[in-house]
């Protein structure tokens, strides 16, 4: 599978995580605070529950839009491909947004791997998910590192409180001493 490259900066291509039940207010905020740019906002062929304000303009995801027509593209959903991810991107001509929620990171994985490089996450005050809980195979693994021994950590007795290391005796025949001579 080729993908088209990508003509968009790192910098200005990145992820909002956001819960799956504030994503419209998100989006509605983020076309206020861009207005008088052209904004485009993409959202999957089945979802007709979102409401985007005129000031930007909504596809559907099968619809053919113009390369490089819009300032800022808003993609409401990762799609199930990563081509079809590439396909949106092309529609951006600055910059693009991504409103993800950490469900979809299945769906990322595959945009990442394909296009070679991680993709920035930030977080929008007010609108973040709440922290993942640890798996429980993450807890095992912090536990485990919790009670390793520290490399450089110094011993937790005191010099006079210390056994000190009994020294082998040794034992030497009285022969060996004094060799007999012929």
């Amino acid at each position: 599978m080729t993908l088209p490259p990508v003509a968009l900066k790192r910098k200005n291509h990145r992820l909002l995580l956001c819960e799956e039940h504030k994503k419209q207010d998100l989006l509605t905020k983020l076309i206020f605070e861009n207005a008088g740019r052209s904004i485009a906002v993409i959202v999957h062929d089945e979802d007709e529950s979102v409401y985007v304000p005129e000031e930007a303009t909504l596809f559907q995801e099968s619809e053919a839009a113009p390369e490089g027509a819009f300032d800022l593209l808003i993609t409401y959903d990762l799609p199930e491909e990563a081509q079809e991810y590439f396909n949106r991107l092309s529609m951006a001509k600055t910059d693009a947004v991504c409103l993800f929620d950490p469900a979809e990171q299945h769906r990322l994985l595959a945009i990442e791997t394909a296009l070679g490089r991680s993709i920035k996450q930030e977080y929008q005050e007010g609108y973040s998910p709440r922290p993942a809980q640890p798996s429980p195979s993450e807890k095992k693994t912090q536990r485990k590192k919790d009670a390793a021994p520290k490399k450089h950590a110094k011993p937790k007795t005191t010099p006079s409180k210390a056994k000190k290391p009994k020294r082998p005796m040794l034992r030497i025949k009285a022969e060996a001493l004094n060799p007999k001579k012929d």
